[in-house]
């Protein structure tokens, strides 16, 4: 009797002791009751044996002092059996949907949390012991490992490290957004259990949610690595996209700088890629120290394109130029310290272009345009005027193709004092046919009746040119043509 009750001592106190590790999810507890249904059944059976029973009766008769305590325990075992048996009824109705979720992708998981949460509200409800707040609280923060569980298989730490960057993000926001659904359908649930149900729902949200609002935080941390390969590798989903060509005498050395910014980053990713422990291991806390080493080599490198960019623009001379510089570091523009070079050489850009406006109205703004000498007055200053819009055109066609450009109040600025020019050469083009239209008669279509020829009056036999005289203020190769030319010519 003594060596019996010694025996169940232990098996009691072990049972108290014994629980699923932090990282077990739901499927692990119910394999735990299971179990320890088991055990405590096997017990059980052993205590209502023949043998077990002589003796008890034997000590029982003879006012043994080790007969109430182990009666005590029996007793104890026989409640934790049941207790067990219980908890694994309940529990069971669990099995099924989360061994369902082991061939779901995170995104596709959403959809059966709400029935999980129920079903866990309905073990809550009607369990007769598994109906703790410990327990309870336990239980959902096991459906949270699981969560992470099935997010950590979808993720590929090989893919993401050798430049898969479309596809690794996409899976990433995947798992983010799995997690964040998990906890909006729980609160959901709560929500509704607190209007129509009497009983409170007190579990500790806290601790159901901490590892998972720190996996969250992990995937954000990869996305970010994932974007720098794409900034600063040209990566993008396996492949490295075309090294950018630069133009000028600077341009062999701005694609070196360019170069050796890849070459650090890519060192910069080897020791992060090497970092100690599981990375998708939210208690690993190397990782915070490693990824913040990783965080300030890439401001090093934020640093040195900013300098390239500044460089780059050193010698741009007019907008198309700078729209390709512009083109060529986009991609880099995604970043905040980044962005403010960028936006800072757009206004550059912007301001070549008022440089360019200013000239066009500089060349309207005189009284006698320069025109060559073929050119007949109106047409010659309508076809002026055409040119000078071209002028403005082309580089106007230029920034509204150049998608990538900020929005910013200089561009608009520049924008609404290209269309007034516009407006105004417009209006003088207009002005300068109608002054023309006012020089000219009635009946001028008769004037083409006028045959350009003629036969001498001074010189019998030959020929006259007969230009209309009535031209008005030919233009001084016009008058030398026509002297040049207004000789007799032998008739044919």
């Amino acid at each position: 009797m003594i060596h019996w009750t010694r025996q169940i001592k232990e098996v009691l106190s072990s049972q108290e002791t014994m629980e699923t590790g932090e990282n077990s999810g739901p499927l692990e507890e119910i394999e735990f009751w299971r179990n320890r249904c088991m055990d405590l059944s096997g017990i059980s059976k052993q205590l209502v044996k023949p043998g077990v029973k002589h003796i008890e009766s034997i000590l029982r008769l003879a006012k043994s002092s080790y007969l109430t305590p182990f009666i005590k325990l029996a007793q104890q075992i026989q409640d934790g059996s049941r207790q067990a048996q219980s908890n694994l009824t309940f529990l069971s109705i669990l099995k099924e949907p989360y061994q369902e979720l082991a061939f779901m992708r995170p995104k596709d998981i959403s959809n059966k949390l709400p029935n999980l949460i129920s079903l866990i509200r309905i073990i809550w409800v009607n369990s007769p012991h598994y109906n703790t707040r410990e327990r309870l609280t336990s239980l959902f923060r096991k459906m949270s490992n699981e969560i992470i569980r099935l997010c950590c298989h979808a993720i590929s730490l090989d893919r993401i490290f050798e430049g898969y960057v479309s596809s690794s993000k996409e899976d990433l926001q995947g798992c983010i957004s799995c997690c964040h659904a998990w906890k909006d359908h729980y609160l959901r649930a709560v929500q509704m259990h607190t209007q129509f149900s009497s009983r409170g729902w007190v579990l500790d949200q806290t601790s159901i949610f901490a590892q998972v609002d720190a996996f969250v935080q992990r995937c954000k941390d990869l996305i970010e690595v994932c974007d720098c390969q794409y900034h600063f590798a040209r990566w993008e989903d396996g492949n490295q996209g075309p090294l950018p060509c630069f133009f000028g005498a600077q341009g062999p050395q701005i694609t070196r700088n360019l170069l050796e910014i890849e070459d650090i980053f890519h060192k910069n990713l080897h020791v992060l890629r090497a970092v100690r422990g599981g990375i998708l291991d939210v208690k690993n806390t190397s990782w915070h120290e490693d990824y913040n080493k990783f965080r300030a080599g890439i401001k090093d490198l934020e640093v040195m394109t900013q300098n390239l960019i500044t460089s780059a623009f050193e010698l741009v001379r007019d907008v198309e130029h700078g729209v390709l510089l512009l083109d060529t570091f986009h991609r880099l523009a995604a970043r905040e310290a980044i962005k403010r070079t960028y936006d800072k050489k757009a206004v550059d850009l912007y301001m070549l272009f008022n440089s360019e406006l200013a000239l066009v109205n500089r060349e309207l703004s005189k009284k006698w345009p320069y025109l060559v000498p073929y050119m007949a007055q109106y047409s010659g200053q309508a076809y002026w005027m055409r040119i000078l819009r071209r002028r403005i055109d082309r580089v106007m066609n230029c920034l509204s193709g150049a998608h990538f450009l900020p929005h910013i109040g200089t561009g608009e600025e520049s924008v609404h004092t290209y269309q007034q020019m516009v407006q105004a050469i417009d209006e003088l083009v207009r002005k300068t046919f109608q002054d023309w239209t006012a020089t000219l008669d009635r009946d001028c279509i008769r004037r083409l009746d006028t045959p350009l020829l003629r036969i001498s009056q001074e010189k019998a036999g030959m020929l006259d040119v007969n230009f209309d005289k009535y031209r008005t203020q030919p233009g001084p190769f016009f008058l030398s043509l026509v002297q040049s030319s207004s000789s007799t010519l032998p008739r044919t």
